[in-house]
């Protein structure tokens, strides 16, 4: 007999980690509260909404990769687009017609924030691949810490292809159309963005759309992740344009405060410079690796 908890977790969601596995054993959810926790995702200009592809003109920021620390995907989109202040876009307006925006007029702006592709629940689309990474959890099974990339997206580039769009609801309009790759330079993006030492680099697990076989399902480890033949472990010059690309505009905490290169507050960041350390996401995690309350230490 199934469990609820087995069923209800029996589809991966990138907002929920649970895994219980010989190698590794985790359980939680993602918290706004948590400086150790950032949704991710890179912006698709190739996706369509209702056959038509509103984001052709804006191909100079295809593959760009965006962060929140305790914010939604869907926050994210609403800074991406509230600050991109120039560019063409077409879609729908409110009646139905197609219509292109400049975005450098107020006016414009405005009303594209309105159509019903900003206010669609499809910002996974938007940004694909997209996700949660979790930069300090603990294994139970060694009480390690570990890093944690759940993706919502499918290992296989085919499957990619309208990004699965059962698991949006049947209302869902927007589709990857020609699909996106999950590969080692999207990987290694994200950790350099967050200024994850490469020595940690060992201890990142992988969790895509495939491991829908419930919490027993085993996860990949970064380091044995399957790369297109053209990517090695080492960096390639390939490997430095792409994190090169990564140009982040949205640097903005769950209650719109501005954040610093290092996702966390001023405060935080002069911690963390303090204590010799790159990211406050490392000072958190060597001072409190078990996530006791801070009050308690």
């Amino acid at each position: 007999m199934i469990t609820f908890k087995d069923y209800f977790y029996l589809k991966e969601d990138p907002d929920t980690v649970f895994i219980n596995t010989p190698e590794l054993k985790l359980e939680t959810d993602y918290d706004t509260t948590q400086d150790d926790v950032y949704a991710f995702g890179f912006f698709n200009t190739s996706i369509s909404y209702l056959d038509i592809n509103p984001f052709e003109n804006l191909k100079d920021l295809d593959g760009e990769l965006v962060v929140g620390r305790g914010i939604s995907h869907g926050i994210i989109k609403k800074h991406f687009f509230q600050n991109l202040n120039k560019g063409l876009v077409k879609t729908y307006n409110r009646n139905e017609e197609l219509t292109t925006y400049d975005l450098s007029n107020s006016m414009q702006h405005k009303q594209f924030m309105d159509t019903t592709l900003m206010t669609e629940a499809n910002s996974r689309i938007i940004f694909s691949p997209s996700g949660r990474i979790w930069t300090n959890l603990i294994n139970k099974v060694n009480n390690k810490p570990i890093i944690f990339i759940s993706f919502w997206g499918f290992k296989d580039k085919a499957k990619n292809i309208d990004n699965d769009p059962s698991s949006f609801g049947i209302y869902n309009k927007t589709k990857a159309s020609k699909g996106y790759e999950i590969n080692g330079i999207t990987i290694k993006r994200i950790l350099n963005k967050l200024n994850i030492p490469r020595e940690k680099w060992g201890d990142v697990y992988l969790e895509f759309l495939e491991d829908d076989g419930g919490s027993t399902n085993p996860r990949i480890q970064f380091k044995d992740f399957s790369r297109p033949s053209n990517i090695t472990p080492v960096d390639t010059e390939e490997d430095k344009v792409m994190v090169a690309k990564a140009q982040e505009k949205i640097k903005r905490g769950a209650h719109g405060n501005k954040l610093n290169p290092n996702f966390g507050s001023p405060y935080q960041a002069k911690k963390a410079e303090k204590a010799g350390l790159p990211s406050y996401a490392e000072y958190n995690a060597k001072r409190n690796p078990h996530r006791e309350s801070v009050e308690n230490l």
